[in-house]
């Protein structure tokens, strides 16, 4: 069957993440009005059924909400709760939104960094971790994103490019940057007396350069955790690597997947399935199974556009109530198959 589109942003938007919860389906895109970039925050109902060619586009029926747009370009996206959703923009600003009445409506607003916001990441149940061109990490409450519960400066040499939150220890958490380098990172909640001046502590655990994998792997842009011990990595060149994460003082090497012919942009793991999901700048998305992994390449599915964003999730019509592939790019749209 042939990728089907489920979101489509419109001409000239580049989609650059989404996340899918059991109620929606939601992605950010952006483009470049001539000065600046502009942002929208765009959400599907989960199981709809789309508009009689396969299609919902930004005219779209009750099945998609009616966007939200920022005055900043927005490339981060996390998933907070069934209909609530965190982005970060190229202003430094924590948005939080909610879908509410058919319509993302933003709900608080933070500035979290110095300069554009590169990663975002829910840690639960209630705490969200962000990543930005100043190299720096930041905790927060979503209760008060305006409040850092722990900061690490220069977590990165440049800019922090990924977060992935560990899925049966919400206090370990990988990050990846432009320096090529992988770290693993322990978070311990302050044992303060509530006067609000403790602060959580975050420890280094592991770390890992690129070119000690391999010469000139370059930036580190994605990052997924497959189960609990395996992180998987993509790299500027278009390699995968599996790191065991087993013995937390060191990232040794499992495999290492010659993956895209550009620089693998997103990655996803199907805890169900024991695959996982990568798509690049090549325009490829690509299923990687088994305990030496071999891969699955599509068709370009986005018309050769960059393909910067991938998840696994069940939306309308198809899938045989399997959880499939769902991806964006830059050709404006979410495409599942």
């Amino acid at each position: 069957m042939a990728p089907r589109t489920i979101i489509d942003a419109g001409p000239g938007l580049h989609v650059d993440a989404l996340q899918i919860t059991p109620e929606y389906v939601a992605c950010v895109a952006s483009k470049f009005t001539g000065r600046l970039w502009q942002g929208y925050v765009r959400a599907r109902a989960v199981g709809d059924d789309p508009s009689s060619d396969g299609v919902v586009g930004p005219s779209a029926s009750s099945s998609e909400a009616t966007p939200a747009k920022t005055t900043a370009g927005i490339a981060t996206l996390a998933a907070v709760g069934n209909s609530d959703f965190v982005t970060g923009n190229d202003a430094g600003v924590i948005e939080q939104w909610r879908v509410v009445d058919g319509a993302v409506a933003r709900v608080d607003a933070a500035r979290a960094h110095d300069g554009a916001i590169t990663a975002v990441a829910h840690v639960a149940p209630s705490s969200l971790v962000t990543g930005g061109v100043d190299g720096r990490l930041r905790w927060c409450e979503l209760t008060a994103l305006d409040v850092a519960t722990a900061t690490v400066q220069r977590a990165h040499v440049s800019a922090v490019l990924a977060i992935a939150v560990n899925p049966s220890d919400p206090s370990l958490v990988a990050t990846s940057g432009e320096d090529g380098v992988v770290k693993v990172w322990k978070v311990k909640a302050a044992a303060g007396d509530g006067d609000g001046t403790a602060r959580d502590s975050c420890q280094l655990s592991a770390a890992r350069a690129g070119a000690d994998v391999r010469d000139d792997m370059g930036k580190a842009h994605a990052l997924a955790w497959c189960g609990d011990d395996v992180l998987a990595v993509g790299y500027e060149r278009g390699e995968i690597v599996l790191f065991e994460t087993t013995a937390l003082d060191a990232l040794r090497t499992r495999a290492v997947v010659e993956a895209h012919g550009d620089a693998v942009r997103g990655l996803a793991w199907d805890d169900v399935g024991k695959r996982l999901a990568s798509c690049g700048d090549d325009g490829v998305v690509a299923i990687h199974a088994g305990e030496v992994p071999r891969s699955t390449r599509e068709a370009k599915r986005h018309d050769g556009a960059y393909v910067r964003c991938v998840a696994w999730g069940r939306v309308e019509g198809g899938g045989d109530g399997e959880d499939e592939v769902v991806s964006g790019g830059w050709d404006g749209e979410v495409k599942a198959g």
